[in-house]
């Protein structure tokens, strides 16, 4: 995960906090009060403002906070306390503490339907489940949360429910999503009149950019957060600037804004923040030749990393240490990428070097036929004295020069020519080969994502089982796993009949059978996710029987890959129709099956590529990119068998697919 994302959402719900002197002061009135309503404010200020800085203090005044309210009678408060004092363990690090008293707050509020405190406690849920990567629960979590928070219309609230869920789909790798959550959140903080807010929400699309965008992003947040008490927020904002410098190329700029974000970082005392700049600057110092400045900063961002079990760090301290030792010499701990670049480099040389030397080489050999042009003319002038002698001779040794010296020309034109074609079908297919590359490198890169979410949600549950901390509904999350499992199993199953299909292995296992009875059994057991998704689903397969000679596997996997397309692609509200017919023309009978739906469409421009291997359409009605299997395989499973497949579509109406078949 980006440790510029997470680390701001530790700031959103934070009050507003007074200078030192004022919490010196607070603290020191607070033996004299008596048990009652300021002294339980004041309580709740001393607990709220040491939670990023003494976590140790902060529990402290948390658990007088619930006694307090407890004496007095105040549920609310007393769970709110207990609250405050889970959180405080998490930014401590003891996570397993900090659940067992959140869960027991969460059970508390429920059976009191107290949903605003239950907001606060699954919000501060998703920030444990994110710092163990368990996204799954996160997920979860941060769902449940922006549900209350929707129901109750607190506006704050819901804004930073939209940030805590940017930040668990950042950590999946779904940026765009992510941005989505963040603008949905900025209008909000803006009709709040919360600066800091607004800062805040640049300042993690700075984090989830690049460049010259993260730059100004970052300074956008600074406009917001500059002269705030949120100095953790600016530093965070000039450690985005550091980045984008970085990525542009501009180390000095960005050592100056990586400098900044340190300073303020350890004023505060924010050790991981401390750590992350020093592997940063130590890395561009190494990577610029200024070693001895460097490794310093590379040994503490090492240690810090090590100490605070954020591994993150050693990204760029091993970089660093990489740069380092290179330019002491010691080649063998030079990073890895550097000797695949100079292999790339040295390709593009050699190539280039054979283009020289075949233009090199025919133009000598046309030198050596203009010489001999001159010596055959020079032969012609010495005859010319004698023509009359030799005329006959003459003109049949001009004819012959003349012939040899076309031929001669001729094959060297036709050699150059070769040579220049042979380059130009090198090219072509170095381009081809790069392009089929970059298709395989996206579809075995959506592949892995497809993959790796259904083991996500598999291997977060089992780990926890395993050690023994699982305290979530065994049943619901058994069903979960086998579900994912089950997924993980169809993916795999596509993959190798595409493999079956490429190698030539697959074979056809006909069977006989009422093909209409095989088709209503199939298409009726996706109605329960038409239902979840409220489409409208509409079936039309005749009642009366239909003997065929058929591939049952494979007519399976052709129908359920259309129709999943189809729920897939339809919005609730919309339609999918599932028809079939069969018509006799002589001895020929025909049989065709049809799916539509009312969904997205597909773009006039890509309707031409859907059915071809790798390709996948990067959009969905969720945001989510399909891993462009599915569509290849029908093709290629419908005309192994003799069939056709069509299909028709209209950007944001419909899509339309046909499949044909016909017995002799």
């Amino acid at each position: 995960m980006n440790s510029r994302f997470f680390l701001v959402l530790l700031l959103l719900i934070c009050c507003l906090a007074p200078i030192q002197a004022q919490l010196d002061s607070l603290a020191q009135a607070l033996p004299n009060m008596p048990n009652d309503t300021n002294k339980i404010e004041v309580l709740k200020k001393l607990a709220l403002n040491y939670l990023y800085s003494d976590n140790k203090k902060s529990a402290s005044y948390a658990r007088q906070l619930s006694a307090v309210a407890e004496e007095i009678g105040d549920g609310h408060l007393q769970r709110y306390g207990r609250y405050v004092e889970g959180a405080s363990l998490h930014y401590a690090g003891a996570d397993e503490e900090a659940l067992e008293i959140l869960h027991k707050v969460m059970e508390d509020c429920r059976a009191n339907e107290d949903k605003k405190l239950l907001a606060f406690c699954l919000n501060m849920l998703t920030f444990i489940h994110q710092s163990s990567y368990q996204t799954d629960l996160a997920l979860e979590a941060i769902r449940e949360c922006l549900e209350i928070c929707l129901e109750l219309d607190d506006k704050r609230m819901i804004a930073i429910a939209y940030h805590s869920t940017a930040s668990t789909y950042e950590m999946i790798g779904e940026n765009e999503t992510s941005k989505n959550y963040l603008e949905k959140a900025i209008p909000i903080f803006e009709e709040l009149g919360d600066q800091r807010g607004i800062g805040v929400m640049y300042q993690s699309m700075a984090s989830l950019s690049l460049g010259q965008q993260s730059i100004d992003l970052a300074q956008k947040a600074l406009e917001y957060l500059e002269g705030g008490f949120d100095v953790q927020a600016v530093g965070m904002c000039h450690w985005s600037i550091g980045g984008g410098y970085y990525e542009l190329g501009e180390y000095e700029k960005s050592l100056e804004s990586y400098q900044k974000a340190l300073d303020i970082f350890q004023e505060i005392g924010f050790a991981e923040g401390e750590g992350q700049m020093a592997a940063h600057m130590g890395m561009i110092l190494a990577r610029v030749g200024r070693y001895e400045e460097g490794k310093p900063l590379l040994d503490r961002g090492h240690q810090l990393g090590k100490d605070l079990g954020y591994e993150d760090m050693f990204l760029y301290t091993h970089m660093g240490m990489a740069f380092y030792h290179a330019g002491k010499g010691n080649l063998d701990l030079t990073i890895a990428y550097i000797d695949s670049l100079n292999a790339i480099k040295d390709t593009i040389f050699n190539q280039e070097k054979a283009e020289r030397l075949l233009f090199t080489e025919a133009q000598l050999q046309t030198k050596e036929k203009e010489a001999e042009i001159a010596r055959q003319e020079s032969k012609l002038q010495e005859a010319s004295n004698t023509r009359n002698l030799i005329l006959l001779t003459s003109i049949i040794l001009i004819l012959g020069i003349l012939g040899i010296f076309l031929y001669l020309r001729s094959r060297q034109q036709q050699k150059q020519k070769a040579a220049e074609l042979a380059l130009s079908l090198e090219k072509a297919k170095a381009e081809q080969l790069t392009e089929l590359d970059q298709l395989k490198s996206n579809f075995f890169a959506n592949i892995s994502h497809e993959f790796r979410t259904p083991l996500t949600l598999i291997l977060g549950p089992l780990d926890q089982m395993r050690k023994g901390v699982f305290t979530g509904d065994q049943a619901r999350y058994f069903e979960l796993m086998q579900r994912n499992g089950q997924r993980l199993e169809s993916l795999i199953d596509q993959l190798l009949d595409l493999s079956k299909l490429e190698s030539e292995k697959m074979e056809l296992q006909l069977e006989s059978g009422d093909i209409h009875q095989f088709l209503r059994q199939l298409t009726a057991s996706l109605e329960s996710w038409t239902t979840q998704k409220e489409i409208k689903y509409q079936i039309d397969i005749p009642e009366t029987p239909l003997w065929v000679d058929f591939d049952p596997d494979k007519l399976q996997k052709i129908v359920v890959n259309l129709l999943s397309n189809a729920i897939k692609f339809t919005p609730s509200g919309g339609q999918v129709t599932f028809l079939t017919q069969h018509s006799q023309e002589g001895q020929t009978a025909k049989f065709t099956l049809e799916v539509q739906d009312t969904g997205i469409g597909i773009p006039q421009e890509l309707q031409s590529k859907i059915f071809e291997r790798f390709y996948h359409i990067e959009t969905s009605i969720d945001g989510m990119a399909s891993s462009g299997i599915g569509l290849a395989l029908v093709k290629e499973l419908v005309e192994f068998q003799g069939g056709s497949v069509s299909m028709e579509s209209e950007e944001g109406v419909s899509t339309y697919f046909r499949v044909e078949r016909h017995w002799p």
